[in-house]
């Protein structure tokens, strides 16, 4: 309960477009870091409004965040079928003025939502909304806490692709190992959704892991990692360890790889990478 009230309270001063409150008076939002203060909500800025006095140089623009490459994985977003009732058209209006580009009402009529009807079913699918949409934004840490609270709440198929968005959240933060598991996670979660998107999002999830395994793992540990990680994926061990291996010759590990393949016995899955200029 006193973690839903932290996140209304995120979601409200970021609909409010009020400055959010401090790490000092703000409750933990909680996560792998207990020591880290939790992070400031998102504030919207009205960018149209008129500013007094000469204007600043602006500064570059941030770097892109890293996304999903695979173009299928965009349709991994777990779907909402026969819901019906208050908060259902409450869930509707929000889509449909987020397909608009109002953020800000569609994070208002979520909010709304939430406050009417915390029992509802969809309240799983209202914080993964809200943390694609972060996340879609950039604002990654805001991202996080919708998705730590997504899974908390009984709903495989939501909480596998809130996994799935937190690897790649963990990514563009820096936090590759955490990253790797969460990647990891998702595949396993995904497992037990008997949908062809669950089986999607499991397969999407051992394959982008494997950019990340290669800037923390051992190579040598690669083939047994991937036998284990891809049980009940629908990927085969081959298929992850040649995504393995184009990952390390793109980050510069071409001779370890082959001192890899030669130990291996030059395995089918090297061959491809290792032909590469």
């Amino acid at each position: 309960m006193f973690a839903r009230v932290a996140l209304l309270a995120l979601l409200s001063f970021t609909c409010a477009g009020d400055e959010p409150p401090t790490a000092a008076s703000s409750p933990a939002a909680g996560g792998p870091k207990a020591a880290e203060p939790p992070p400031a909500a998102p504030v919207i800025v009205d960018s149209a409004a008129p500013a007094s006095g000469p204007r600043a140089a602006e500064p570059p623009p941030a770097p892109e965040a890293e996304k999903p490459a695979d173009p299928a994985s965009q349709d991994l977003t777990p779907r909402i079928a026969g819901a019906t009732g208050p908060d259902a058209e409450l869930f509707s209006r929000a889509e449909a003025l987020r397909k608009q580009g109002d953020v800000m009402k569609m994070r208002q009529t979520l909010l709304e939502l939430l406050r009417d009807h915390p029992a509802s079913p969809l309240v799983p699918h209202v914080y993964l909304t809200l943390g694609d949409e972060s996340f879609n934004r950039g604002e990654m840490k805001a991202a996080l806490q919708f998705f730590e609270k997504t899974l908390t709440l009984p709903n495989d198929d939501v909480a596998a692709y809130a996994l799935y968005l937190t690897g790649w959240c963990r990514v563009n933060l820096g936090d590759d190992e955490e990253a790797l598991a969460a990647f990891v996670q998702a595949a396993e979660r995904a497992t037990r959704v008997a949908t062809d998107r669950g089986r999607s999002l499991a397969r999407a999830s051992i394959l982008d892991s494997a950019m990340v395994y290669v800037r923390v793992g051992k190579l040598d540990k690669a083939p047994a990692f991937y036998a284990k990680a891809t049980k009940g994926t629908g990927v085969t061990t081959d298929e992850a360890l040649r995504r393995m291996a184009t990952a390390a010759i793109d980050s510069e590990r071409r001779d370890e790889l082959a001192r890899l393949c030669k130990a291996e016995g030059m395995p089918a899955w090297c061959a491809g990478p290792l032909d590469r200029p």
